[in-house]
């Protein structure tokens, strides 16, 4: 008789009562758990996404320093960094480029060298409304070259 009890759990242990009792547990770190998963998801998606922000940076500010201009090509070339910025964030899915805030712009050193600058800005949207945080953030990167050549 005695290995019937052991099979059943302890002496006194209602048939159902462990099973009760991994339910509650369940239900209690169940919410916890999605929450922590959550959390997780958006955290990688805003890294995933300020890199990719700043690449597009990158990439403009490379191309503005490798092509000169002339004040008559100036608008061509603020056309050309542009559309690579914006041909960069396209590897964003959830971007709508018309959400996107590129800027191009140079300056002269004293030294006669010419430095470009590109900027762009991109808002970023939570999968989740999080308490005490905001649903949307802009992501900004800067980036500056000097011109080669």
């Amino acid at each position: 008789m005695r290995w019937i009890h052991r099979r059943r759990g302890k002496i006194g242990d209602a048939p159902g009562q462990r099973a009760g009792a991994t339910a509650t547990e369940f239900a209690i770190v169940l919410p916890m758990f999605l929450l922590l998963v959550f959390a997780c998801c958006d955290f990688a998606r805003v890294i995933q996404f300020r890199q990719l922000v700043a690449n597009a940076a990158r990439v403009g500010a490379t191309r503005a320093a490798l092509n000169r201009f002339t004040e008559a090509t100036e608008a061509d070339w603020r056309s050309d960094v542009v559309d690579v910025m914006r041909e960069e964030l396209s590897n964003l899915a959830s971007v709508d480029p018309a959400d996107s805030v590129i800027g191009v712009s140079f300056r002269e050193l004293p030294s006669g060298v010419r430095v470009v600058e590109t900027e762009v800005t991109v808002p970023f949207r939570t999968v989740v409304q999080w308490p005490a945080l905001p649903k949307e953030i802009q992501v900004h990167h800067h980036a500056e070259f000097h011109q080669f050549r």
